[in-house]
């Protein structure tokens, strides 16, 4: 009766911790921001998930072996285990996946959509952008959507040693810790470089985001050609382009 149960627990929490932990990953969570608790409330949705299909849509052998494995810890079949491991966690991995599909696509949409029906939205001109999200996630993102590399600056180091370097963005990856893959210009050496090591980025190119393809045939020619800068932040656009759609002078330095 221990030795079942003890393998009961075992296994639950194996069909719980793995699957939560690897859903939390896979979704853009980095990996020590990840804690015990958000890893069993992850796992238990997505285990219970699974349960109520096989309970739902599983026949009456497939709910007994089922059934048998969560009471009383027993292998009818062990190829039926290995099929619930595996649906537990492909649906661990689908379920990451959704989330990071929802921050990336579904939540800009909406917010972008949002925003024509915001009220008095004349007398809303200057204002600040409030909102949850990762800004560098957002803007890389941006530039993959305008199909263009971001030319930056990074610095480094503190006050006495400071080091700069400028080149192009050939990557970003976010999972456990941030990095992105930069091709200096000067030295044309290519490195993998940690965002947490830097102090700030000064992207260059921000110009390239408008898409000049469209003209200035419309009345709305700034809203349309600098859309993708005003998805890293409201009104940025405004910054690059005047009322006609044409981009503005650089002041001088």
């Amino acid at each position: 009766m221990v030795s079942a149960l003890t393998i009961s627990l075992a296994l639950y929490l194996f069909l719980i911790i793995v699957p939560g932990y690897m859903s939390l990953i896979i979704a853009g969570y980095p990996s020590e921001k990840v804690s015990f608790v958000k890893i069993l409330i992850r796992g238990a949705l997505i285990f219970l998930f699974v349960n109520l299909i096989i309970i739902h849509f599983g026949d009456e052998n497939t709910i007994e072996a089922f059934m048998s494995i969560l009471k009383e810890g027993k292998v009818i079949n062990s190829s039926f285990l290995y099929k619930t491991i595996s649906y537990i966690f492909i649906t661990g991995v689908i379920f990451g996946f959704l989330q990071l599909l929802f921050d990336f696509t579904l939540v800009w949409y909406i917010k972008k959509e949002l925003k024509f029906f915001t009220p008095l939205r004349i007398l809303q001109k200057n204002t600040i952008d409030v909102s949850p999200g990762d800004s560098l996630k957002r803007l890389f993102t941006c530039y993959r959507i305008a199909n263009k590399r971001p030319l930056v600056k990074i610095y480094l180091g503190s006050k006495q040693d400071e080091m700069i370097l400028t080149g192009e963005v050939l990557g970003f990856k976010w999972n456990g810790h941030e990095h992105i893959l930069l091709k200096d210009t000067n030295s044309l050496k290519i490195a993998w470089l940690d965002i947490g090591t830097c102090k700030a980025i000064e992207f260059l190119n921000l110009k390239d985001l408008i898409n000049e393809s469209l003209g200035n045939k419309t009345k709305n020619s700034r809203k349309e050609k600098g859309e993708i800068l005003d998805m890293i932040h409201p009104g940025l656009s405004e910054y690059f382009l005047d009322e006609n759609g044409n981009k503005k002078c650089a002041p001088a330095e």
